[in-house]
């Protein structure tokens, strides 16, 4: 198994009628199983739909990576 992408949290706005709406994206994986199966995995979701694998390790450790790399970031 290996992490192949990264994607930060974000709000995404959609405007609406009368204004708009923000939907919370959380941070996610993108990681290629055992099997083969390549799914984005979240903090709380952690298991392969097709085999059933856990990631939950890889996922947290890749998740916490880009936190800790995101937040030394000089702007």
């Amino acid at each position: 198994m290996a992490a192949i992408e990264y994607t930060e949290g974000r709000y995404e706005v959609q405007d609406v009628g009368f204004g708009r709406v923000f939907k919370w994206r959380p941070e996610i994986a993108l990681v290629e199983c055992d099997c083969g199966l390549l799914t984005t995995l979240d903090r709380s979701e952690t298991t392969c739909a097709w085999c059933g694998a856990d990631h939950a390790v890889l996922v947290r450790e890749e998740l916490s990576a880009h936190r800790v790399l995101s937040a030394h970031r000089v702007v």
